[in-house]
């Protein structure tokens, strides 16, 4: 709602996405706003994604919008396939452009959901991830990913993850997974999203279910 989205024609494999959202601030009209631009590759076993995000106000409450970038974040990411095999990268960077911390000395008690963004906020996420059809039922597949605060080279994070898939049916799934995430300096990363972790703590996680579609 309150945007505008234009989708190219496919040219080549090549395929663009370009988003602008209003912020409805009366004369200004770039406080609040939102642009987002997406480039996707495709030519068979290979895909390809570029991605640019920048938002202005971020976590500032309408009335204090200026039109100043905020939160600005930057993706390119890439997977092949080929057989049982599947590989895949990417690399994501994020960071507050303006150098002034947002939502300081704007929130109130009773809007706790804007947040608020540390002027200093620059990170550098990259991942690496495979796959392997190890049998018709079964699939293995693994993952490592690391984030780099660019604004105090001590704090790091690094996550690996190890999965088996086994399918039951054409709409289940049983599962076995095992992660361990290793954080530095202030960072508290989590393996399981919504459980706390202690700032520079490292902790594992295991995990058995099913998964069914309906």
């Amino acid at each position: 709602d309150n945007s505008v989205v234009y989708t190219s024609p496919t040219f080549r494999g090549v395929t663009a996405h370009y988003q602008h959202t209003f912020g409805n601030v009366a004369g200004n009209a770039s406080a609040g706003s939102r642009d987002a631009l997406t480039l996707l590759y495709k030519a068979g076993g290979l895909k390809a994604s570029a991605a640019y995000y920048n938002a202005r106000d971020a976590y500032t409450l309408p009335a204090a919008a200026t039109g100043t970038s905020n939160n600005r974040l930057v993706h390119l990411g890439a997977s092949y396939a080929l057989g049982d095999f599947s590989v895949s990268a990417g690399y994501m960077g994020a960071k507050n452009p303006s150098g002034v911390a947002s939502g300081q000395g704007i929130l109130s008690a009773a809007r706790p959901a804007y947040g608020s963004a540390s002027g200093r906020a620059h990170y550098d996420v990259f991942s690496l991830g495979g796959s392997y059809q190890a049998a018709p039922l079964v699939r293995l597949t693994a993952g490592l990913y690391r984030i780099n605060d660019k604004a105090d080279s001590t704090n790091s994070s690094q996550l690996w993850a190890l999965g088996l898939d086994y399918r039951l049916s054409p709409r289940t799934t049983a599962y076995v997974q095992a992660g361990q995430v290793n954080n530095k300096g202030s960072m508290n990363q989590a393996m399981v999203y919504g459980v706390p972790v202690a700032a520079g703590q490292s902790t594992t996680a295991y995990m058995v279910g099913i998964r069914h579609s309906f």
